[in-house]
């Protein structure tokens, strides 16, 4: 059983991918090829990930602004440094879900009902 938890601004990256890991992992996109992060505030520490994006931030060619999808959870931006491969989750936008309403009112959201509202008005 997998641990849950809340990737969140400013989780702390250590032991992050290589360079070379990152640029292939948003090379081989349409693969699905995935790169390994660890999340300090975490209770589950090894997370798997998908690039989605890739900035430099500076002439370094080191130190990149990041856009992560994290398998299972959503997107978010980080910044990470690829020489010491650390960085940090510096914001976070969950993906849209799939929100539907049935017929008794009860609220579903990707799958699971999330809450019972009887008296919403449905048309």
């Amino acid at each position: 059983m997998t641990d849950v938890f809340k990737i969140t601004q400013g989780c702390k990256i250590v032991n992050g991918p290589s360079r070379e890991d990152i640029f292939d992992s948003l090379r081989l996109f349409p693969e699905q090829r995935t790169v390994k992060f660890q999340l300090v505030n975490s209770t589950g520490p090894v997370v798997t990930a998908r690039i989605i994006g890739i900035q430099p931030d500076g002439g370094s060619g080191h130190i990149w602004n990041l856009r992560v999808q994290f398998v299972g959870h959503h997107e978010v931006d980080a910044y990470y440094n690829s020489t010491r491969r650390e960085g940090a989750v510096v914001d976070e936008r969950p993906l849209k879900k799939r929100v539907t309403i049935d017929r008794q009112g009860r609220v579903w959201h990707d799958g699971h009902q999330v809450a019972d509202m009887p008296d919403l008005p449905r048309s």
